[in-house]
């Protein structure tokens, strides 16, 4: 029986396929470094910031709500209007996962306690972004969760409205 390195079949197959996957190595690796190296300007910020910006104008803050959660019993989330005091919605233990699970983990990743309500802004183009001030950590487009959990954030500002 012949062992494999020293069949001409074995090595034929072997050399493009290392030569393949290092390639494939190669490539993944530079496009994760240049995803990490890439930056986009804040929202707001003036046209002439970025460099080949050529849709001219930047989208604009609408509405801004500051948000805070309190436990509840029963395992519920209360979203509060930091402003007014007022209680926006419920979040249900069994339900409302994307809402609840997001505006739960935003506090966590602070590394002090701290007041900072997050906030939530409603810009010019309809978009919607949540972010904590105090990490930096910003959701730009929660569109791109997908239409209901963007709905949900939406019905946040409807709320505060009283409609």
């Amino acid at each position: 029986m012949n062992a494999p390195e020293s069949n001409p079949r074995a090595r034929r197959w072997r050399t493009p396929l290392l030569v393949g996957a290092a390639l494939l190595l190669a490539l993944v690796l530079g496009l994760s470094l240049l995803g990490r190296n890439a930056t986009a300007p804040p929202r707001g910020a003036p046209a002439g910031e970025t460099a080949g910006s050529g849709s001219g104008q930047q989208p604009t803050p609408e509405t801004v709500l500051h948000l805070r959660t309190e436990s509840r019993p029963g395992g519920y989330v209360a979203v509060i209007d930091a402003d007014t005091g007022k209680v926006l919605r419920e979040l249900d233990p069994t339900g409302d996962g994307f809402m609840r699970t997001v505006l739960r983990i935003l506090p966590m990743d602070r590394e002090q306690e701290s007041d900072t309500p997050l906030r939530l802004v409603r810009w010019s183009d309809g978009t919607l972004t949540l972010e904590d001030p105090v990490t930096g950590t910003r959701y730009e487009d929660l569109q791109a969760f997908g239409s209901t959990n963007a709905d949900a954030f939406e019905g946040l500002f409807k709320a505060a409205r009283g409609s």
